[in-house]
């Protein structure tokens, strides 16, 4: 029986290693079963197929000596954000890629569900919500930001005379069973082809970037829906008057145009 590990592309250093690694032989027991377990480091994030989290961590030590254990990661997250009466919400609901989330798949990842829920006579009511294909394995703190961010953008498309349902509704529908790179980054042209849902006639992966007029910078990953991008240059353009929306071609990280 052998064990595997990958770096999780959530990790700390947002590095990414898709070959997979033996586990030292000495750290194997043909006879226990095995689960998913996910180790940090202070290189990211690990997974691992493994009898326990000591099992894990004793696994990570033998075939990375250079890294630090600080722990292993709970896959069951909850984060929800509010702005103008709109709560967006991020949790984990015991999804997987097949129904129910399978720990001992190695090939199985824990999937977070999206939520918006709309305020009405002072109470939180839930419009809908979809589970997406991020991996419930990411940093809160970019979890957090996310939900601030599409919060604050849903709230903004309201105040400007949209309906709060149907707001609401398009955003689930965009979010329904894909990757969000806002929230994952892309790293392969696989994930940035699957992550950007608009194309040129040539097939070009192209997303919408919230540009700075005066230094002609990108704020940031581009926008996988020129909605959403209109709607925070929008907010932003309240205050600074200083943002506009492009659309552009998606880049690989060596600076290559995505086809597919």
């Amino acid at each position: 029986m052998t064990a595997f590990n990958v770096l999780h592309p959530r990790g700390h250093a947002g590095m990414f290693v898709d070959k997979l690694n033996t586990a030292p032989a000495s750290t194997l027991n043909a006879f226990e079963p095995l689960h998913t377990v996910w180790v940090r480091t202070n290189v990211g994030v690990r997974r691992w197929q493994a009898r326990d989290a000591a099992h894990a961590a004793k696994m990570t030590m033998e075939a990375f000596p250079d890294e630090t254990v600080i722990g292993t990661v709970d896959p069951d997250i909850d984060v929800d954000a509010e702005e103008g009466g709109i709560r967006v919400a991020y949790y984990w609901d015991g999804e997987g890629h097949d129904g129910e989330w399978d720990p001992k798949d190695p090939d199985d990842l824990p999937l977070m569900r999206v939520s918006v829920s709309l305020s009405r006579n002072g109470q939180f009511e839930e419009v809908g919500s979809w589970c997406t294909a991020n991996s419930t394995i990411v940093e809160p703190d970019v979890l957090r930001v996310r939900a601030q961010d599409a919060a604050r953008t849903l709230a903004h498309r309201v105040r400007l005379g949209e309906d709060p349902a149907a707001v609401a509704g398009s955003f689930l529908r965009q979010n329904r069973d894909v990757t969000d790179p806002l929230i994952t980054k892309p790293v392969t042209a696989e994930m940035i082809a699957k992550s950007y849902p608009e194309r040129t006639e040539r097939g070009e992966v192209v997303g919408f970037y919230i540009v700075d007029r005066e230094s002609g910078e990108p704020l940031g990953a581009p926008r996988t829906h020129q909605d959403e991008a209109d709607a925070v240059a929008g907010h932003l353009n309240a205050v600074f008057n200083d943002y506009d929306v492009v659309c552009g071609y998606v880049l690989t990280a060596d600076g290559k145009v995505v086809v597919g």
